[in-house]
């Protein structure tokens, strides 16, 4: 029997986990090419720049299904009753609100209304480490802010971004 290597996870840098091949947008990029590049990338946010390749923002899935982009008018989507014998458990249906629980729903797809751009869907809060960053203490940056990624930067330009899920392939050995 073959012992299984367990990664280092003390010594791993953010630079060895991170995702170097990036989806950069522009806050002037329309939402709609923003949520098509999503789909087309299979990926669930991106960091939003500035000419100079500075971090301003970062959009993300979640941005997009927050309620107040329906109570403004920037989001039409169907409403409906939250099935309790669901898929998720009991207690984290109980803590959903009608529009929350869209996001949870198979086949959610929503309805963009108007011209906007990406500067009136993301998240302008930019929490950023350094490439040289330990793993475990970037992955307590996520864990403080409660967040799912990180920007990684150099001399204030955005060239990586590390994920959840980065860490969580990472610990399986597929980094």
């Amino acid at each position: 029997m073959s012992k299984v290597r367990m990664p280092d996870l003390e010594n791993a840098r953010v630079r060895d986990v991170m995702q170097k091949d990036l989806l950069l947008l522009s806050a002037d990029d329309p939402i709609a090419e923003a949520v098509s590049a999503f789909e087309e990338y299979h990926i669930t946010g991106a960091p939003v720049v500035d000419g100079a390749g500075k971090p301003v923002g970062v959009l993300t899935i979640s941005d997009l299904t927050r309620d107040d982009h329906m109570q403004q008018g920037r989001l039409a989507a169907e409403r409906y009753e939250f099935d309790m014998a669901s898929s998720l458990d009991d207690e984290v249906d109980d803590r959903l609100s009608g529009d929350e629980a869209i996001r949870f729903k198979e086949g959610y797809s929503a309805e963009l209304l108007g011209q906007h751009r990406v500067r009136d869907w993301m998240t302008p809060r930019v929490v950023s480490v350094d490439q040289d960053s330990l793993l475990p203490a970037a992955c307590r940056v996520m864990a403080r802010e409660g967040i799912h990624r990180v920007l990684v930067t150099e001399e204030s330009s955005v060239i990586g971004i590390l994920s959840a899920f980065d860490v969580v392939r990472f610990l399986g050995g597929e980094a």
